[in-house]
C-alpha cells in the first residue's frame, strides 16, 4: 500500500538530524551522524503535500522540525518550508535549545510565521546543571539573550521546561522567573516520568502546582499579560465529575507520523533515536512503502490499562494513559501506563480538585471563569481567523470582510461578558466554541463571501 493511500495526516514530525551541539543530563536520544539530505527532503515535501492536497483533514497542513538540534541544519529546514509552503497552505514549528538563533534567521521564521518551542529549565543555576554544551560550558545566557531576540522579533513561541524529581522544590521559583523576569507567556512544565520520585519529591511538585496556581490567576485573565501555564490549561478546566474516554496520543493513528533522516516513517517522535527503533518502522517514505508493523497495530484498538485503573480517581478525569514509548521502555508493553505515570496522574487529579474546592469553582468551572475562559478564546480565535484570512484568502476576502468578521468576534465577546447565560449543561467548552463558529460563519462568511 502506498503512503497517501494509507494515511490522511494531520501532523508531521521532521527529524532533521540526529545529533545535537549540547549534551543534557537528561537527554534520552542515542546520537549519532545522521543529516537528512536534499535528496530525501525532496521526497517528503511532496509526499506530504500530495497528501494534504487529496485529503484536506484541515485549513493547513502542520509540520514540525525536530532533531537532535534542527538549526544545525537550517540549509535544509529552510528548502523544506519553501517547497511546501510554496505548494500548500502551511503550519511550522521548530523544537530548538535555541543557542544558534541570529538575527538573519530570526528574521526568516518570522516571514514564514514559525512557531519556536525553547528549552529553558527555569533559573540559571537549574538551567546550567542540566543544560551544557557539548564542552561542559554552560548555556543560559545564551538561550535567554535568544528569548529576548525572539521577542524582539515578535515571533510566537513557548518555553518548555524539564523537571528533575530534586529540583520539584524550585518550581515555583523558576516558572515566575520565566515569567517575570524573562517575560515568557507560555509555559509547558514537564517532569520526568523515566526516574524514580521519592514521596516527599511528588508532595514538593504537588505543593508547587498549588503556588503557580496564584501565579496563573495573577496574569491567566489580563489579556495583555496573559500566561499560560500548560498543566493548568490540561487540567483545571476538566470536569472531574465526568468520565472522559481514555484515548492514547497519536501514536500508531494515520493522521501522526514521524520522519527520520532516512526517511523511515514511525508512529511517535521519540522514536527515530531510538536503539529499538527498527522494530517500529511502518513505512518509508522514500519507496513508499508501508509496511504492516504488528507491534505497531495492537496499539490501535486498544486504550491504555493499569491493574490501578479500576481503583483510580484519574481515570477518565485527567488521565489519558501516558506515554507509549515510555510505557513500552519499561515494561515492554505498549499500553501499560508507567508506575510513575500513575502516580503523577493521581497528583494532578487530586491537585487539580484541592485547587477547584478551596477556590470555591463548582466542575467545570464557575460562570465568571467559564466567561473569562471563553474571552480568551474568543480573542485567541480573531487573532488566529485573521491570519488564516490575511495569509491564505486574501484573494477572496477584502478587508472590509475581515473587520466585519473580527468585528462579529468582538460582539459576541462582548456579549459573554455582559453576563449574558452561558450554557453550563454543556461541559465540552470546544463545542460552544464551534457552535459560535457556526454562527460566525452563517451570519458573516456566507453572507458576505
Amino acid at each position: 500500500m502506498k503512503f497517501t493511500e494509507k494515511y490522511d495526516i494531520l501532523s508531521t514530525t521532521i527529524d532533521i538530524n540526529d545529533f545535537c551541539n549540547m549534551q543534557c543530563i537528561y537527554c534520552w536520544e542515542q546520537q549519532s551522524k545522521n543529516q537528512l539530505d536534499r535528496k530525501t527532503a525532496k521526497v517528503i515535501c511532496k509526499r506530504l503535500t500530495d497528501n494534504w492536497k487529496r485529503h484536506k483533514k484541515q485549513s493547513v497542513m502542520r509540520v514540525h522540525f525536530f532533531g537532535g538540534e534542527p538549526l544545525i541544519d537550517w540549509n535544509i529546514m529552510r528548502y523544506m518550508i519553501k517547497e511546501m509552503s510554496r505548494e500548500v497552505p502551511s503550519w511550522f514549528g521548530v523544537t530548538t535549545n535555541a543557542t544558534l538563533l541570529t538575527d538573519g534567521l530570526l528574521d526568516e521564521f518570522k516571514s514564514y510565521d514559525i512557531h519556536v518551542m525553547v528549552s529553558i529549565d527555569g533559573k540559571k543555576e537549574r538551567h546550567d546543571a542540566n543544560r551544557k554544551y557539548v564542552d561542559g560550558k554552560p548555556t543560559y545566557d545564551k538561550v535567554v539573550a535568544a528569548i529576548k531576540n525572539i521577542q524582539d522579533h515578535g515571533i510566537d513561541y513557548e518555553a518548555r521546561m524539564t523537571i528533575l524529581p530534586e529540583n520539584a522544590k524550585y518550581l515555583v521559583e523558576d516558572v515566575t522567573h520565566l515569567v517575570e523576569d524573562l517575560g515568557i507567556r507560555q509555559i509547558a512544565p514537564v517532569p520526568i516520568y523515566d526516574r524514580e520520585w521519592t514521596e516527599s519529591q511528588l508532595d514538593d511538585f504537588g505543593n508547587a502546582m498549588k503556588g503557580l496556581y496564584d501565579l496563573y490567576v495573577k496574569y491567566h485573565f489580563d489579556w495583555e499579560n496573559k500566561v499560560y501555564i500548560k498543566f493548568f490549561e490540561d487540567y483545571l478546566y476538566k470536569d472531574l465529575d465526568v468520565n472522559h474516554k481514555m484515548i492514547p496520543c497519536g501514536f500508531g493513528t494515520m493522521n501522526s507520523i514521524s520522519i527520520d533522516t532516512k526517511g523511515n516513517i514511525y508512529p511517535c517522535h521519540q522514536l527515530p533515536t531510538r536503539e529499538y527503533r527498527e522494530k517500529f518502522i511502518v513505512g518509508n517514505i522514500l519507496t513508499d512503502e508501508i509496511i504492516e508493523n504488528d507491534l505497531v497495530k495492537a496499539l490501535l484498538p486498544n486504550t491504555f490499562h493499569s491493574e490501578l485503573c479500576p481503583s483510580c480517581p484519574a481515570k477518565g478525569k485527567v488521565c489519558s494513559g501516558g506515554c507509549p514509548m515510555e510505557s513500552y521502555e519499561e515494561s515492554g508493553d505498549l499500553l501499560s501506563p508507567t508506575c510513575s505515570t500513575c502516580r503523577f496522574n493521581k497528583l494532578y487529579y487530586d491537585v487539580t480538585k484541592k485547587i477547584q474546592e478551596e477556590r470555591k469553582i463548582p466542575t467545570p468551572v464557575s460562570p465568571g471563569e467559564r466567561r473569562d475562559f471563553l474571552y480568551s478564546a474568543i480573542m485567541r480565535m480573531v487573532g488566529n481567523i485573521k491570519g488564516i484570512v490575511e495569509d491564505n484568502k486574501g484573494k477572496e476576502y477584502s478587508t472590509e470582510t475581515i473587520d466585519l468578521l473580527s468585528s462579529a468576534m468582538w460582539t459576541i465577546n462582548e456579549q459573554i461578558l455582559k453576563n449574558k447565560d452561558i450554557n453550563l449543561d454543556t461541559v465540552d467548552l470546544v463545542s460552544e466554541i464551534k457552535q459560535i463558529s457556526q454562527d460566525l460563519r452563517l451570519e458573516v462568511v456566507d453572507k458576505n463571501g
